[in-house]
């Protein structure tokens, strides 16, 4: 759970574990928290355990997934899980790949949109040093992950308003990758996820942190407009409308600056080596499905397709590879978060219209997404009620 595996999967896991081992056993999990009973006749037994420190790191929940499938198949025992626990140590990329990959990932979400170098190298910066001002420095100064979001949003929109009014140009050429890094779709796609797979709790929780996040940011956009306002400063570059270089709209162009930024998110989130050309695929195809519908009314159509793509690739590797399907489709989904929508629903709420249709958009976008994605499962689940029916003769 800390690591950013799913739910189900880890009550499934655990709870095959405990009937392996001869338990009834029954698990419920939630982002914070895990609480497993067991029954062995007439003897009963309990255990919570919290989650801290929540960081995606796919190297290490695969360690955690691959010790589960063992223990729930009853190819080690918990004496032996139990060591390889006390023996395992975090595994991740340095800190320095990891602040030059959201270096790119600011660069390559603000180039690839709006062509301007300044720009976009301003926007990397800015990205980097966000991630080190939500994780290392925030962990020293035990902050809370909400807050975090908050200092990181409004330093970033300080800078880039500052930026903006400088040279003139939008202030989302320069805030673009912190939107991006911050922007809750992740959490809020898993959260519709999660209530999907009638993991209430979990989703809900999640929703909650999505809201509280998205107010986070909003707050922290709307001070700094406001603090304009009250000192009398230049208020057009919180809409200024964008020149667009002629090149950046060339497929090419495109596909390499994505292919750059879903190798970074790679990085971002310690995806082991080997599993990066299965994530890289994933989410390049998704750029590349995303890129077919042109026309903004088909926003829902664009984010279906595009996840079912990603869904169908993801699961298809996972089956093979017996990982989770997460270490593949999270790059992918990456592509379809609406970061920029969130942006946009800042820019509405000052102008005080719209807004209700934005924030619409935004949660039929990450549905969108979902239920691309679990539509995916499908032909794996028909494949696997058949391949489980009786023989008949």
């Amino acid at each position: 759970m800390a690591t950013g595996g799913p739910t189900s999967r880890l009550e499934e896991k655990i709870a095959q574990s405990g009937k392996a081992l001869g338990y009834d056993c029954d698990v419920y999990a939630t982002p914070t928290a895990m609480f497993v009973y067991a029954r062995d006749g007439q003897n009963y037994y309990m255990t919570m355990e919290r989650v801290v420190d929540n960081q995606i790191n796919f190297t290490d929940m695969l360690f955690y997934d691959s010790l589960l499938e063992n223990l729930s198949k009853a190819k080690i025992t918990v004496q032996e899980a139990r060591s390889r626990l006390e023996a395992f140590k975090s595994s991740k990329y340095s800190m320095q790949w990891v602040v030059l990959s959201a270096f790119l990932i600011g660069f390559m979400a603000s180039f690839p949109k709006f062509g301007h170098w300044v720009g976009a190298l301003c926007s990397g910066v800015i990205t980097g040093f966000v991630y080190i001002l939500n994780r290392p420095l925030a962990r020293r100064l035990k902050f809370s992950g909400v807050f975090n979001d908050f200092i990181g949003c409004l330093f970033s929109f300080v800078i880039s308003v500052s930026l903006a009014a400088w040279f003139e140009v939008p202030v989302a050429m320069f805030v673009i990758g912190t939107i991006l890094l911050v922007v809750p779709g992740l959490t809020l796609t898993s959260a519709v996820s999660d209530i999907a797979e009638h993991n209430f709790v979990s989703g809900t929780v999640k929703m909650v942190k999505s809201s509280l996040i998205l107010i986070a940011m909003g707050v922290a956009y709307i001070l700094i407009e406001n603090m304009f306002v009250v000192l009398g400063l230049d208020q057009t570059v919180f809409t200024m409308t964008p020149e667009r270089a002629a090149y950046i709209d060339t497929f090419w162009f495109q596909f390499i600056c994505r292919t750059v930024m879903v190798g970074s998110f790679c990085v971002f989130f310690h995806i082991p080596p080997r599993a990066i050309p299965g994530a890289l695929l994933c989410g390049v195809t998704s750029v590349l499905v995303l890129e077919q519908f042109k026309d903004p009314k088909l926003f829902v159509l664009a984010s279906f397709m595009a996840s079912l793509t990603v869904g169908l690739i993801s699961l298809a590797l996972s089956r093979y590879y017996k990982w989770p399907s997460q270490v593949f489709s999270t790059t992918g989904i990456i592509s379809l978060v609406p970061g920029l929508l969130a942006l946009s629903s800042f820019y509405n709420l000052l102008e005080n219209s719209g807004k209700g249709a934005i924030a619409y958009q935004v949660a039929l976008t990450a549905g969108a997404i979902t239920f691309g994605l679990l539509s995916a499962r499908m032909p794996f689940r028909f494949y696997n009620s058949i391949k489980n029916l009786p023989v008949i003769s």
